[in-house]
């Protein structure tokens, strides 16, 4: 199970100049800052979006937002690799297999990937607001969005019985940018003030919230957290209420620039780290695959 935070980097470093990137937490949490002229010390996102919401209004907030993650920005080498990694192992000969990704961003950078590549997926979004509140929305890659009312009784994701994924899965923890799918929108989605991370964690227990296929493929998978920042509390609960503690098999982090805490929190939770920059780690895996011969070619 692949987990992307927010700290994606841009790739390799000394490569070509490319679109603007998409901002990450500490980016976004900077130009709310900047824009609303919040002076103090207040590093992280859910602390600075808590300042904004209280001081100056949700509208207020919520226009920022959207404003400031509406720019016409490409995916990046993680979101690209991704999507093309199903048709990168069949063209090795190898068995097509899919993901299950969770994203902790709102913007709409893996999707347009996938789109991109054409390779299809289903998408479930959390709903942080509007009629759906409170609950994943399933946007199937063929049919019309489905709310899932009970978590524990919703068995249309592409997960089989095994918990083999059967078209990659996208979900969307924190909700989502301004967006539509069909006939359905959204907007003000997102889990981003202290409140909302409280209400979003303590309120229910995690099996009212998180539908029961990706919580059986959760806790049966190792995992891949790239660009998760363990040291944002918001982030760790979350761990923390689906493995109560420590993952059950061994998994891996990569992370730009890990500190002594984050490794230590990461060791704790029985997850490996690796100090990379994860658009350079996914071109390396890229050269890896590329140099394996095809399967047929293998005696």
């Amino acid at each position: 199970v692949l987990f992307l935070g927010s700290q994606m980097a841009a790739g390799r470093a000394g490569a070509p100049a490319g679109p603007p990137s998409r901002p990450d937490a500490s980016e976004l949490a900077a130009a709310l800052a900047d824009r609303f002229g919040i002076n103090q010390l207040r590093p992280g996102l859910p602390e600075i979006a808590q300042y904004v919401y209280m001081t100056k209004g949700r509208s207020d907030l919520y226009r920022a937002l959207r404003e400031l993650l509406k720019a016409d920005c490409e995916p990046g080498p993680v979101h690209r690799f991704l999507a093309r990694f199903p048709r990168t192992l069949e063209e090795l000969g190898l068995e097509k297999r899919y993901q299950l990704i969770i994203s902790t961003n709102f913007d709409r950078a893996l999707e347009q990937a996938f789109e991109e590549e054409m390779e299809p997926y289903d998408l479930a979004v959390y709903m942080a607001s509007g009629p759906d509140e409170g609950k994943f929305v399933h946007f199937p890659f063929e049919g019309d969005p489905e709310p899932i009312d009970v978590p524990n009784k919703y068995w249309r994701l592409p997960l089989g019985d095994d918990l083999e994924v059967k078209r990659t899965l996208i979900v969307k923890i924190h909700g989502a940018v301004d967006g539509k799918v069909g006939d359905y929108s959204w907007q003000r989605n997102y889990v981003i003030t202290e409140d909302h991370y409280i209400d979003y964690l303590s309120k229910s227990p995690i099996t009212q919230i998180i539908p029961t296929q990706v919580l059986g493929k959760l806790k049966e998978s190792h995992c891949l957290f790239l660009g998760y920042p363990v040291c944002d509390w918001t982030l760790r609960v979350f761990l923390k209420r689906i493995w109560e503690g420590s993952l059950d098999a061994t998994s891996w982090a990569v992370d730009p620039d890990p500190d002594v805490l984050a490794e230590k929190l990461w060791t704790r939770s029985n997850v490996d780290l690796y100090a990379a920059d994860p658009g350079v780690y996914v071109d390396l895996l890229r050269e890896r695959l590329s140099s394996r011969p095809p399967k047929s070619s293998v005696p």
